[in-house]
């Protein structure tokens, strides 16, 4: 997984693409050392170095940095979507996903006590089955055009309710374990 996201804006600017990384790198890191609601635009601005008025000048709030990072890393785990055609099957790298979720339990812990998590996984299950749908369809053809956004749909939501059936369970199943139970639970769809 990459670590650092573009978050887009109203500017391609490069002075303002690293002000939003900057912002958002401090939201991630102040989540990852205190809860999510005590957290001020102020501590963030202050945090990433800039003025509020830079801060807004980018995002409405706090939230925003959120809603807009998981968009953007939904879609890129929705490239991530590949078919084998030796195993006739798709194959996604749920093991590098959940080592990345991982490293960023403090945030994950943090996002579910504020309940901001349950929304935030809309929105990357949302943007991962948008990004799988190309490949879908080109699988299926146009005459499966219905069932592509149910098969995508089905298959982001594996992903996502995995993910978090092992993180509530303090990841104590091996990576490779659940990279097997995801590739055996969406076997049967071409």
């Amino acid at each position: 997984m990459q670590e650092r996201l573009q978050i887009p804006g109203d500017s391609a600017d490069i002075r303002a693409r690293r002000a939003r990384d900057r912002l958002a790198w401090a939201l991630v890191e102040l989540i990852q050392q205190t809860d999510y609601a005590a957290i001020s635009v102020q501590d963030i601005a202050e945090r990433a170095q800039v003025s509020r008025s830079t801060f807004y000048a980018h995002f409405e709030d706090k939230d925003d940095i959120l809603v807009r990072y998981n968009v953007v890393f939904g879609q890129m785990l929705g490239a991530q979507l590949t078919w084998d055609e030796a195993a006739s099957r798709y194959r996604f790298p749920i093991a590098h996903l959940f080592e990345h979720v991982q490293q960023f339990r403090a945030l994950y812990d943090s996002l579910s006590r504020a309940r901001k998590l349950d929304g935030l996984l809309k929105i990357l299950r949302i943007n991962m089955a948008q990004g799988f749908e190309p490949l879908i369809r080109s699988r299926r053809g146009e005459c499966a055009a219905t069932l592509t956004p149910v098969v995508a749909h089905h298959i982001a939501s594996t992903i996502l309710s995995l993910l978090v059936w092992w993180m509530d369970h303090h990841c104590s199943t091996k990576t490779s374990e659940m990279d097997q139970y995801f590739h055996d639970l969406i076997a049967g769809f071409r």
